[in-house]
């Protein structure tokens, strides 16, 4: 009777010490786990920086040649009374990439117009609840722009939508381009709002 409490206990004891490793096991993964992600948003933020970048870039280079497009047609038009056709129509497509790919650049810059007479006059912490819903809203609003941007691209390459002007420019790859600039500007609203969210966390503790 004694040898078999004997094992019942040693069992028992043992039981207690898996247990015990198990635990610290899942506690040190646990631990392990906010270091892992904030790993992972820092190569994704760094790797979308520079998605923003190349972005920035190419919108440039479509205003250059917008600038030289509208150039080209003026001076074609009043010294040799030949217009370009189709620059008007090309003009506007060019404007959709010069609009719309530098978004989630400026953004990240903060260089987006904004009027700061009311909040600049506000504490830290209330400064950063009002960019919290400002950016909240944002994501709302962009989200919804992202949808139907991408439903209406899709029905444009579905049909090669193209212009009614005497040349027949494509607009889907146009739309395409929208879709991705917003698509952006989505992406970098919510990683600035886990960069609020994160300010506002560590100041109520230091409050």
């Amino acid at each position: 009777m004694s040898a078999r409490c004997s094992v019942l206990i040693r069992r028992e004891h043992l039981e207690r010490v898996r247990c015990g490793v198990i635990g610290l096991k899942s506690r040190q993964v646990w631990s392990y786990l906010p270091k892992a992600f904030r790993k992972i948003r820092v190569g994704l933020a760094g790797g979308f920086t520079g998605t923003e970048v190349t972005f920035n870039i190419v919108s440039q280079v479509f205003l250059l040649c917008m600038v030289f497009l509208v150039t080209t047609d003026v001076a074609g038009r009043y010294f040799l009374n030949k217009p370009l056709p189709g620059t008007y129509e090309l003009t506007q497509c060019l404007m959709i990439a010069i609009v719309f790919l530098p978004l989630a650049y400026v953004q990240r810059m903060r260089r987006h117009v904004a009027v700061e007479f009311v909040v600049s006059r506000l504490s830290a912490k209330v400064r950063l609840i009002f960019e919290t819903t400002v950016l909240s809203l944002g994501i709302f609003l962009f989200g919804l722009l992202v949808w139907r941007s991408y439903w209406i691209a899709t029905v444009s390459v579905e049909i090669a939508e193209r212009s009614m002007g005497r040349v027949a420019w494509p607009y889907y790859p146009w739309r395409i381009i929208l879709v991705l600039g917003v698509f952006l500007m989505l992406v970098r609203l919510v990683l600035d709002l886990t960069h609020t969210i994160r300010a506002l966390r560590e100041k109520r503790r230091v409050i």
